[in-house]
């Protein structure tokens, strides 16, 4: 869905020639590279779905907002949805850890029940939020160290 609702858009708001001006200059990603240099609608894809393999959707956002003087309102519901923690189920594993159930969520992540080897223990995935920014990140690894003193 999130592929489908970027190309749409890129494909709507900008020309071939502005499509790959916008992905060598503002992303970094020379057009030829990720394919689809010949038609407008294929290299809206191409950019689409290089930006999310690449965890640059919001990077791509930006870079919109900034040629275009803002974000139209599908794309805005794009960057609030890319800010929300993505939510594991119970039998979903997590770097060896299977969860078992969710206990809640904080500023930081949410936090999960889990098993390994037998043994229960609590699970925190960060919120995207926190994980795109590196001061954040060590603001999180500051606090949980002063809180396990």
């Amino acid at each position: 869905m999130l592929v489908e609702t970027l190309s749409a858009e890129l494909e709507r708001l900008f020309e071939l020639p502005d499509l790959t001006r916008l992905s060598r200059d503002a992303l970094g990603f020379e057009p030829e590279d990720i394919g689809g240099v010949m038609t407008r609608a294929s290299f809206a894809r191409a950019l689409a779905e290089q930006a999310v393999s690449s965890e640059a959707v919001d990077a791509l956002l930006d870079a919109i907002a900034l040629d275009k003087r803002g974000l139209p309102s599908t794309l805005e519901a794009v960057r609030d949805r890319s800010g929300q923690a993505l939510e594991l189920e119970p039998g979903e594993s997590l770097g060896g850890y299977l969860i078992t159930s969710k206990l809640g969520t904080g500023p930081w992540a949410n936090v999960y029940r889990a098993r390994r080897d037998g043994q229960e223990y609590r699970v925190k995935s960060l919120h995207p939020r926190v994980v795109a920014r590196r001061s954040d990140v060590h603001r999180y690894l500051t606090a949980s160290r002063l809180a396990a003193q």
